[in-house]
């Protein structure tokens, strides 16, 4: 129910399902507002309450370390960078917990250290790590967040010289000095298209905020490496040769190893103040592709689902919750 009425958007020229139209937003009621105002208070004082639970679970049992195991309350280490502290300083920030924002500031300020990440994934490194202490630095203003972003990022960019006729970064790299860069044999050492496509709107923010060109710069070149080039359906495969930018497959997906791309191509037309409007043809021609090519139904329920594309025609009907 929208607390105002709101027309129906018309269909994007050539939308290829028109059993699927927009809809449109009935007004709610005065009374029907305020009830649902109540009631998200109350669900947000519960989420805040969970929310505070597992951070204290969290501060007791694993502090500094990436994750605590629910129910042996052990912890867990996998890229030694403090990452489920350094993924809730926006949390802390939003939910007004200003003492234990603090205390979680002052242990990245001192205690946060990139020489014992040794074999770690580039992608959960830039999402979790960087974009973490960004998030933390837009809402804070507090300047050691920006300077340890900026230093992280630094220790990263040699990954984007291991190709350099194309500046694709690796997807296993090394803070320690040692320089390890690689990709994995699973993908036969081709690149993943949601990891070099999801590091632009942290590396672009940093960039804005630090004067340093270099950082839009590598991630700016991963989105003209795949534009423009043939596509299957108008879709982006999930593989990509480092070395030749060729696909190396035809198989797509919106969940697992694709999913963030699209989102970042949005993202990064908002996060430019939509100066950018390549950015939105991107990702609007994409959504196009994506129906008509990729949405099903289900039977007998006829349910909704964007199933995986392998080739013209060729379906694999599941549906990732990353999808979603």
């Amino acid at each position: 129910v929208a607390p105002a009425a709101a027309a129906a958007a018309p269909a994007k020229a050539g939308w290829p399902l028109p059993w699927l139209p927009p809809r449109t937003l009935r007004r709610g009621t005065e009374a029907e507002v305020n009830a649902s105002d109540a009631l998200a208070r109350v669900r947000l004082e519960a989420v805040r309450g969970a929310f505070k639970r597992a951070w204290g679970a969290y501060r007791k049992h694993a502090w500094g370390m990436d994750e605590i195991k629910p129910i042996s309350n052990k912890s867990h280490d996998w890229l030694h960078l403090g990452a489920t502290m350094i993924d809730c300083l926006d949390n802390l920030w939003i939910f007004g917990l200003k003492a234990e924002f603090d205390e979680a500031k002052e242990w990245v300020a001192t205690k946060l250290s990139f020489s014992r990440a040794v074999g770690i994934s580039m992608f959960e490194t830039v999402i979790r790590i960087i974009g973490g202490l960004l998030s933390a630095f837009e809402l804070s203003r507090e300047a050691v967040f920006l300077r340890k972003a900026e230093e992280l990022a630094g220790l990263m960019m040699y990954s984007f010289k291991a190709n350099p006729e194309t500046g694709v970064p690796c997807t296993t790299i090394s803070l320690d000095g040692s320089r390890r860069c690689t990709f994995p044999t699973w993908t036969q050492r081709n690149a993943i298209l949601a990891e070099f496509g999801t590091i632009q709107l942290e590396f672009k923010y940093l960039a804005h905020h630090t004067g340093r060109k270099e950082f839009w710069e590598v991630a700016e070149r991963q989105i003209r490496n795949v534009r423009g080039r043939t596509q299957p359906a108008g879709l982006y495969p999930n593989f990509m040769s480092p070395k030749t930018l060729r696909w190396t497959t035809t198989k797509v997906s919106m969940g697992a190893l694709a999913d963030s791309f699209y989102e970042y191509l949005l993202k990064q037309w908002l996060l430019t103040q939509r100066t950018e409007p390549y950015l939105r043809t991107m990702f609007d021609e994409a959504m196009l592709g994506m129906a008509r090519s990729m949405v099903a139904r289900s039977t007998p329920s006829e349910l909704v689902y964007i199933a995986d594309y392998v080739s013209e025609g060729k379906l694999v009907h599941k549906m990732d919750h990353l999808a979603c």
